[in-house]
């Protein structure tokens, strides 16, 4: 009996293969994308667990938190997972690997806006991460080390500013004193903290024991201007004076001084409707760069 039966040719064969092909490149891009939104999801769940455990943080740490809206602290999350408010091993949806210990959580005071692609607000505090370039895991043998001090630390500008450092202990209880510290301004890290203008800064402690493990710690350091202006009233030696009373005379003039080296004053009259034997009081009102303000008076006697 004649077999009919016969096997494909080669162009039925690449046939085939074209169409393969075709449904590949068709069904690829909604594939990958459907991948890349599953792993942006787990990112972003991830990230918001980081950012709410950042917020538990300041449940329990409100004097830490800025006081001045556009204050900002930090925290790492390596510091969230010694104090108990983040699992060990939370990973990067992308890479698999932890995330980075020396990650950063910013915490802001009445910012409206965040450059930052993961970022969430807690009532008037935006919550900003950011992530640390550090591929080391959490480590169970990492020193504990604490801050001599309040986390959050306010210097008045001008002031000199001298910080308490912090204490280090092994896993095995003995104390440590090869311990790094580097300062940073808006993540550029700088030599020293200077007081003389209103500034945020973050100082990161390092300890590191005799086995080489490594734990970090922050302290934030807030310059701000509290104290108002201090006025400095004319002397007039005749104290009865004659009307009209021009103000913009040199010999009304007061000066002011402030410790943020910005002050401006203004003068007027209390009352304007003045006659002989009255009492003529001028008001010098002074303020700041940060809005503080004052005032002092000057009473004279209307001939």
């Amino acid at each position: 009996m004649k077999n009919n039966h016969r096997g494909f040719t080669l162009v039925e064969l690449l046939g085939v293969m074209v169409l393969i092909g075709l449904i590949g490149a068709i069904a690829y891009p909604t594939i990958n994308n459907a991948v890349n939104k599953g792993s942006d999801q787990v990112a972003i769940t991830n990230i918001n667990t980081i950012l709410d455990a950042a917020y538990n943080w300041t449940l329990q740490n409100t004097a830490s938190l800025p006081k001045e809206n556009n204050d900002s602290i930090s925290i790492t999350i390596s510091e969230l997972k010694q104090k108990g408010y983040l699992d060990v091993n939370i990973k990067d949806a992308i890479t698999k690997v932890n995330i980075p210990n020396d990650s950063i959580i910013t915490i802001t005071k009445g910012k409206e806006n965040s450059s930052s692609q993961y970022h969430k607000y807690y009532g008037n505090y935006l919550f900003e991460f950011t992530m640390g370039s550090s591929l080391a895991d959490y480590n169970a043998k990492a020193p504990i080390i604490s801050l001599v001090g309040r986390p959050v630390e306010y210097v008045e500008i001008g002031d000199s500013y001298e910080d308490k450092g912090v204490v280090a202990k092994d896993y095995k209880n003995k104390d440590i004193d090869d311990i790094t510290t580097a300062i940073y301004n808006q993540n550029t890290q700088i030599g020293s903290i200077s007081t003389d203008t209103l500034q945020s800064y973050r100082i990161e402690y390092s300890a590191i024991d005799d086995e080489n493990n490594v734990s970090t710690i922050t302290r934030n350091v807030i310059v701000r201007d509290t104290e108002a202006p201090i006025i400095t009233l004319p002397i007039i030696t005749d104290e009865k004076v004659h009307l009209p009373i021009d103000l913009d005379d040199i010999k009304y003039n007061a000066a002011c001084r402030d410790n943020s080296h910005s002050c401006t004053i203004n003068k007027y009259l209390m009352d304007e409707s003045l006659k002989s034997g009255d009492k003529a009081i001028i008001i010098y009102e002074a303020s700041d760069s940060s809005g503080n303000k004052t005032e002092e008076r000057l009473v004279l006697t209307i001939e």
